[in-house]
C-alpha cells in the first residue's frame, strides 16, 4: 500500500508540476503577444505617415511637373490644366483601388453640371499600372492623366501608409462602408500597384487660384460632390436640381 501510494503521490505532483508549466508558459505567452501587439501599434502610428505630409499644399509645388495624358501620351505641364479655365484635379490612389474608382463613379453625377459651369474634371494616378482597366470601365467622367515620378504626390505632401497602417485603415468603418458600396455599384477592384500612396483633391480657379484643396487620411475617404459644386461656384439653380434629385428613392449616393 505504501509503495502505491508512493506512486499516486508521484503521479499527482508530475500532474500539478506539468499543469503549472503549462500555465505559466501560457500567461507568458499571453504577456509577449499583448506586448507585441502594442509594439506594433506604436510603431504604425510613429511611421505611418510620411515626413512629406506636413507640406502645405501650394500650387507652386507642382505647377512645373510633367503629367502624360491617357488618351494621347503627350505629356504637358501640370499647370496647362488650370491655364484657363477652372479645374476639379482628383488625385487616385492607384486606378485599380476600389475606393478610388468608387469616388470616380461617384463623381459622375456632378459632372453634367461642372461641364455646364466650363469646370474641367481632371483625374490623376500615380503609376500607368491599372490604368487600362480603369478607362475600360468607364468609371471616371473626365480627363486622366498619370504622374509616373509622383512628383505631385510627394510635392503636395499627400500621405503614404506603411503596410503595418495600411491594413488597419482597411477595417475600419470608413473602409467597410465604401467597400459596400463599390460592392452595391460594381466597380470591382484588384491589388495591383502601390497600395501605400493616399491621394486628395485640388480645386484651381483660372491661372492658378486655389479654391479647395483636401489631403486623404484614410483610403476611402472622398470629396463631397456638394462641397465640389460649392469651391466651383457652380449656378446654385442646377444645384438644387441635383440635391432634389439625390432625396429622391433609390437615387444615387452623393459622398460622405
Amino acid at each position: 500500500m505504501n509503495a502505491r501510494a508512493c506512486v499516486v503521490n508521484w503521479q499527482h505532483c508530475c500532474r500539478s508540476s506539468l499543469s503549472g508549466l503549462i500555465h505559466n508558459c501560457l500567461q507568458q505567452m499571453k504577456y509577449y503577444v499583448v506586448s507585441l501587439s502594442v509594439i506594433l501599434l506604436l510603431l504604425a502610428w510613429y511611421i505611418q505617415e510620411d515626413p512629406q505630409t506636413s507640406i502645405k499644399m501650394e500650387i507652386k509645388n507642382i505647377a512645373s511637373n510633367l503629367i502624360k495624358n491617357v488618351a494621347t501620351g503627350e505629356s504637358v505641364a501640370m499647370s496647362s490644366v488650370w491655364e484657363k479655365q477652372t479645374s476639379v484635379i482628383i488625385f487616385f490612389r492607384r486606378w485599380g483601388c476600389v475606393f478610388c474608382r468608387l469616388w470616380a463613379h461617384d463623381l459622375k453625377q456632378i459632372s453634367p453640371l461642372l461641364k455646364e459651369n466650363n469646370v474641367r474634371l481632371v483625374g490623376v494616378g500615380p503609376e500607368n499600372i491599372g490604368v487600362e482597366d480603369f478607362v475600360a470601365g468607364e468609371f471616371f467622367d473626365g480627363e486622366l492623366f498619370i504622374d509616373t515620378d509622383k512628383k505631385s504626390y510627394s510635392g503636395l505632401g499627400f500621405k503614404r501608409f506603411n503596410w503595418i497602417s495600411v491594413i488597419a485603415a482597411l477595417f475600419t468603418r470608413e473602409s467597410r462602408d465604401a467597400i459596400s458600396r463599390g460592392k452595391a455599384a460594381n466597380v470591382g477592384g484588384d491589388m495591383k500597384g502601390d497600395g501605400l500612396q493616399n491621394g486628395g483633391a485640388l480645386i484651381v480657379g483660372p491661372g492658378g487660384k486655389l479654391l479647395y484643396s483636401f489631403k486623404q487620411d484614410g483610403p476611402a475617404e472622398q470629396v463631397p460632390n456638394s462641397k465640389i459644386l460649392e469651391a466651383c461656384n457652380c449656378n446654385i439653380v442646377d444645384t438644387l436640381v441635383l440635391i432634389t434629385v439625390t432625396l429622391l428613392p433609390g437615387a444615387w449616393y452623393q459622398g460622405p
